[in-house]
């Protein structure tokens, strides 16, 4: 038996692959750029009931977005019309049901969109929480997570560049409207995201120098020099 984990959480097959449609990537590669951990264990029949009462609200809230929808539908699926019971309570239980399933899924939704355009949960892991941020919150985040990548302001509004450490420019649009506006920022925020395993540690203090030379001789401020030298000799 095989369980993955993400973000130190153990999901199922079912649970990953709603995730990986959600984020419009295909399994292997939502398990790659989210770094999900696959392990091998045997299944012990005496676990199967503590697993079963796990308390559900540990759970991220795109976990329990993900079981909600899977426990209504199958819920829907498995209904049968008792013809010894009243037809119209029946249909007042169904209705029931779905308007406590609605409510809760938009509270979740709600959770989830506040989580994802909160500044502070910039991840380039995670794509949703890139779109629809500002474009010096960005900035920030890059010039935090990935120094050796340039940012400037983008050709439209509510758009960036970056110049990747091939020396290659690519646009951002942070408000895409359109579907392939939407799947060109993704496909830029998963590149960016990926330059932190495909590049070698001096590729990357080469490309965080070029970066650097550009912003001296751009600003005058040598305060991103300094910043730098602290993550490569930080002070004991």
């Amino acid at each position: 038996m095989e369980i993955y984990i993400l973000n130190g959480e153990e999901i199922t097959l079912e649970e990953l692959q709603a995730l990986a449609d959600e984020a419009q990537a295909s399994l292997e590669d939502f398990k790659y750029f989210n770094k999900v951990e696959v392990k091998k264990v045997k299944q012990d029949p005496n676990a199967l009931d503590a697993a079963a009462g796990e308390d559900k609200a540990s759970l991220s809230p795109e976990l329990q977005l993900v079981n909600l929808r899977s426990e209504y539908k199958k819920s829907n699926e498995n209904f049968v019309v008792d013809k010894s019971k009243s037809i119209r309570g029946q249909q007042k239980s169904q209705e029931l049901k779905r308007n406590n399933f609605k409510k809760a899924e938009k509270e979740l939704i709600n959770k989830i969109k506040a989580y994802n355009e909160n500044p502070d949960n910039i991840d380039f892991a995670n794509w949703k929480t890139v779109v629809n941020q500002g474009e010096d919150a960005i900035k920030a985040a890059l010039s935090r997570d990935f120094p050796y990548i340039q940012a400037v302001d983008g050709t439209i509004g509510n758009a960036i560049k970056v110049q990747l450490a091939n020396g290659e420019f690519k646009e951002i649009d942070l408000k895409p409207i359109f579907s392939g506006q939407r799947k060109q920022a993704i496909e830029v925020i998963k590149e960016i995201n990926a330059t932190k395993k495909e590049l070698k540690d001096i590729e990357i203090i080469q490309a965080n120098m070029n970066n650097l030379a550009g912003s001296i001789k751009e600003t005058g401020s040598v305060n991103a020099v300094n910043a730098l030298l602290k993550i490569i000799h930080p002070t004991k």
